[in-house]
This record gives C-alpha cells, sequence and structure tokens, in this order.
C-alpha cells in the first residue's frame, strides 16, 4: 500500500517535515494513507509556514511517525531500519526519489516492515 503510494505519481515530495505546501515526506504518505484508510487523524496547518502537523488526538508530530501509523504498517522503529542503516526519512530528506524509497522498502522488507 505504502509502496504503490509512493509510486503513483498521486504526492509530489518535499523534505524535513511530514507535510508543506510543496509536498509530502515519504512518512507524511504514511500519514495520510492512515487517515485516508482510517478515518483517524488530521492535517493541521501551522499558524506560521507552510508546514503540517498530522494530529492523532492530542498528539502530533510535522517530522516524525506517530507511533499508531507505524503500528498499522507494521514499520519498525518508526521508519529507522537500525542505527547503521539509513532509515526511510533519510532517504528522504537526502534527496532518494519516492520511487528509489519505495524499491528500499521492497529490497528490506524483512527487516523493515512486518506486514499486516
Amino acid at each position: 500500500m505504502l509502496t504503490d503510494a509512493l509510486r503513483s505519481g498521486e504526492y509530489k515530495q518535499t523534505k524535513q517535515r511530514l507535510r508543506n505546501d510543496e509536498g509530502f515526506c515519504c512518512l507524511g504518505v504514511a500519514c495520510d494513507i492512515y487517515m485516508k484508510e482510517t478515518g483517524d487523524g488530521e492535517w493541521v496547518k501551522m499558524a506560521l509556514g507552510s508546514s503540517q502537523k498530522f494530529m492523532i488526538g492530542e498528539v502530533g508530530s510535522m517530522t516524525s511517525l506517530p507511533k499508531p501509523v507505524a503500528e498499522w504498517f507494521g514499520i519498525q522503529g518508526l521508519g529507522y531500519y537500525n542505527s547503521s542503516e539509513p532509515h526511510l526519512a533519510q532517504l528522504n530528506d537526502k534527496g532518494r526519489s519516492f520511487q528509489e524509497i519505495a524499491t528500499f522498502i521492497d529490497t528490506n522488507a524483512d527487516a523493515l516492515l512486518s506486514f499486516r
């Protein structure tokens, strides 16, 4: 589901934030899919700047994957592959395309994801 969305062309890519006026990071795409599929969560525009915070109840984030989203997708370590390997946010912020990130997820699925 996440890799399909990353490859779909539906989402424009941005860096350093889950979502802003320019687009989404790969973890922001995960949040958006979670919201659409579960009906839980919402994007809240910040008063200053172009960033949006993903809120689930009283908990929100602009930069990291909320725990309920990580658990729903089965993403281990909130998108961190392990301490010595790159994690999804690093790949995104260092300029890897959504296509490349989707391929990384597919290639490392056993270590990164426990699919539902």
